[in-house]
């Protein structure tokens, strides 16, 4: 779908910029927010956080997500910006005064991951596709992140010296529940994960998020779904509390079932896609330095789990 607003107000000695699509959340945050301010630039993009919660990503590069505006003709606007510059949205655009540039964004296309294409295979088939994709992230080389979890989840092992001393225990307790009662964890043992380990997304985070969006997005595979919107409540609201805004941000989009696209073509492949799409674990793993094999063992903890009573 197009954005439908006014069109573009050119603004004198202003270098114009185009985007070419959007996430639903970061449309929605545009139309309904007046300001933001500049969070981070990096060599992919721009942060903009919102007068709100919501962090967009003003990206150069063609990949979708929720928080994205594709924008691929603004690579250089990047030499001109710095943090805590203040933006505006109005009309149909992104006013960025300090910096003398200005994004449009009316024509751009709305992108929201299309609902799964196919019903979930078979439970035997399902974990065939886990197992395999596991052993090609094992394969790359020492673990990283929460990759070592990967073995004992698949049941090769289950042996906490495995893991030795520095392993968080946490994660312990969830791989003893997994093995146990074959439930995720309850939310409060989720939300001691959060802001665990390294990184402007620490592991813990991107652990929650891939299972939330395994459950939310397949919801009809869980046994139990009159829990769900409490059980993602409770993660989200702890969040926002407990770790960084990027983070809670995807979290709370994975609740509603939304994830940037090489994590729902991951996923979709993993419970249902057809046997030459596996080269969406490859995207994944692409995903950060180590954010994609964590997400993944999210999904592994949530495609063999389901919610407790």
């Amino acid at each position: 779908m197009k954005t439908n607003s006014p069109g573009n107000e050119q603004i004198p000695n202003h270098k114009q910029f185009t985007a070419s699509s959007m996430g639903s959340i970061a449309f929605e945050a545009i139309q309904q927010e007046s300001e933001g301010i500049i969070f981070g630039v990096t060599s992919r993009g721009i942060f903009i956080k919102t007068s709100s919660r919501w962090l967009i990503f003003i990206s150069y590069e063609p990949h979708h997500g929720p928080l994205t505006i594709n924008v691929p003709d603004a690579r250089n606007v990047k030499s001109c910006i710095n943090n805590k510059i203040r933006v505006r949205f109005a009309s149909g655009q992104i006013h960025i005064p300090d910096a003398a540039c200005v994004i449009n964004t009316h024509n751009a296309l709305v992108w929201r991951p299309k609902p799964p294409a196919a019903s979930a295979l078979p439970a035997a088939a399902r974990r065939e596709r886990l197992v395999a994709a596991a052993q090609k992230i094992i394969s790359r080389g020492p673990e990283e992140g929460l990759s070592v979890l990967l073995p004992p989840l698949l049941k090769t092992t289950h042996n906490k010296e495995f893991y030795g001393e520095e392993f968080p225990p946490l994660f312990l307790s969830i791989l003893d529940l997994a093995h146990e009662t074959g439930e995720l964890p309850s939310p409060k043992l989720i939300v001691d994960l959060l802001g665990t380990g390294p990184g402007l997304t620490p592991s813990g985070d991107d652990f929650v998020m891939g299972m939330l969006l395994a459950v939310n997005r397949w919801e009809a595979e869980n046994q139990n779904q009159p829990n769900l919107d409490l059980f993602n409540r409770e993660i989200v609201a702890a969040a926002y509390q407990q770790t960084t805004t990027l983070s809670a941000n995807l979290i709370e989009c994975a609740a509603q079932g939304l994830a940037d696209q090489c994590l729902i073509d991951a996923l979709d492949w993993l419970v249902s896609g057809s046997e030459s799409d596996m080269q969406s674990i490859d995207a994944l793993l692409t995903w950060g330095s180590s954010s994609g094999s964590d997400v993944f063992v999210g999904y592994v903890v949530a495609l063999s789990s389901k919610i407790s009573p």
